[in-house]
């Protein structure tokens, strides 16, 4: 039996400690639209992929492992925007060897986010 591979990432959940902190910096700081919310979750619109929120009282940690790489059309606009908006960014965007721009951005958990330059094929096609 043939067996389909994955087609598509859906969802990203991060545990959070603080579900309006985290909020304030993703719907506010970086304008993500909230698609629902439950009680203690939030799931956002990421385009292609839905960003969940999860603070539901257990023992799991938060923060730990995960970076996000979040693809922008314009990234020095971005930079602007958010800085704008109160969110502090590590550094300014920078060009790096491998070719991205980018710059970084740590949630209110300790999550971190890589806001990456797209590619001129990516915003054209």
């Amino acid at each position: 039996m043939h067996e389909e591979p994955i087609a598509i990432l859906k969802a990203v959940n991060l545990r959070v400690q603080d579900l309006e902190a985290s909020l304030g910096f993703y719907r506010d700081g970086l304008g993500l639209e909230i698609v629902h919310q439950i009680d203690k979750i939030a799931v956002l619109d990421l385009g292609n992929l839905h960003l969940v929120l999860d603070a539901q009282d257990d023992s799991r940690s938060t923060g730990s492992g995960a970076v996000l790489h979040l693809m922008v059309a314009h990234v020095d606009e971005c930079y602007a925007a958010v800085t704008a908006r109160g969110l502090r960014p590590e550094s300014p965007p920078a060009d790096r060897p491998w070719g991205d721009r980018d710059f970084m951005l740590v949630d209110p958990d300790g999550y971190r986010l890589t806001v990456v330059q797209a590619p001129p094929e990516a915003i054209e096609g």
